[in-house]
């Protein structure tokens, strides 16, 4: 949004500075213009000489007190033309409703019809919030649709199977399409497999970085294994990907369905760079899964030497634990 403040001599400097300061607020660009002589008004409005539309192209424009008829006339027309919205603000807006004789009765009457009037800065405040809202909510939908269209040229059908197939072989260009064109981040492929979980699977740390950008919850447990994407990264050996999503808020202790831990599951793979990473980010390796065995009782049984000294160094072990 671009907002075109028009003021005159008799609007009052701290009107429009204290407006300029309320649109700061609201996070919506605005720039004030006195309506006077020697003011160009079609740079004003945003148009270049040649009569191309400038980077700053109004989106609405706001009359603070009466204005010399030529800038009225002009605004009221291109207001009407580009169908932007034009606002008159306060009680100072005189001369807007037929009173100034210069005015041509049709551009009054026309301004009657087509400006809105906001009386004071609360109902300014309310009426931009409400437009700021409505054009979020376009733009995201111009957005999404430009990204269904590239996806389209680039010959990939706008389909959850192409989603999970893009993401399955890592591809973070294609899948930040498909989550700009409206896919939730924390999508599901048809096995019930999270986005992550699949990116994590296949050791596509940008995939995952984008997921993770986008707001994808990082302990959504897969359907098929009841597996974080930590633990998927960590079956791979994926020591980079681990460490995102643990500063990402991955639960480091949470365990699949047969009760296993991502600790667990890298001391059966005898990764103690994976051991070590979960240790210092909080890893409780006295936790059992299923059978009652927990990473320092399957350290020991399976003589990890190097993986039993981690534990030994991170998380020494207690007095109620037995070996045996």
């Amino acid at each position: 949004m671009n907002v075109v403040l028009l003021y005159s001599q008799n609007s009052g400097k701290g009107n429009f500075q204290d407006l300029l300061e309320t649109f700061t607020d609201l996070s919506i660009a605005a720039e004030a213009f006195e309506a006077g002589p020697g003011v160009d008004i079609s740079q004003v409005f945003g148009i270049s000489p040649g009569g191309e539309t400038a980077a700053l192209f109004p989106s609405h424009i706001v009359v603070l007190g009466s204005l010399d008829p030529s800038w009225l006339i002009f605004a009221i027309g291109f207001s009407t033309g580009c169908r932007i919205p034009l606002l008159v603000y306060g009680d100072t807006a005189k001369g807007l409703s037929g009173e100034d004789k210069k005015t041509p009765a049709e551009f009054s009457s026309l301004l009657k019809e087509s400006s809105k009037k906001l009386k004071n800065k609360t109902a300014l405040i309310r009426y931009f919030e409400d437009e700021k809202a409505a054009w979020i909510k376009k733009e995201a939908a111009r957005d999404a649709a430009r990204a269904r269209d590239t996806l389209l040229q680039m010959g990939i059908s706008v389909t959850l199977e192409s989603l999970a197939k893009c993401t399955e072989e890592g591809k973070a260009l294609e899948l930040s399409l498909f989550l700009a064109s409206g896919f939730h981040p924390d999508t599901k492929d048809k096995a019930g497999v999270p986005l992550l979980n699949i990116a994590a699977r296949g050791g596509h740390r940008e995939a995952v970085e984008v997921l993770l950008k986008a707001g994808a919850k990082v302990n959504i447990p897969s359907d098929d294994r009841g597996s974080s994407a930590l633990m998927d990264s960590a079956m791979g050996k994926h020591h980079d990907m681990m460490e995102d999503l643990l500063k990402a808020g991955a639960d480091v202790n949470i365990k699949s369905k047969d009760g296993q831990s991502a600790l667990i599951l890298a001391v059966g793979l005898n990764d103690a760079d994976s051991v070590e990473i979960l240790l210092k980010s909080g890893a409780d390796p006295d936790d059992p899964d299923l059978l009652g065995a927990s990473a320092r009782k399957y350290a020991t049984l399976f003589n990890r030497e190097s993986i039993v000294a981690l534990f030994n160094a991170y998380a020494p072990q207690n007095a109620n634990y037995e070996a045996s």
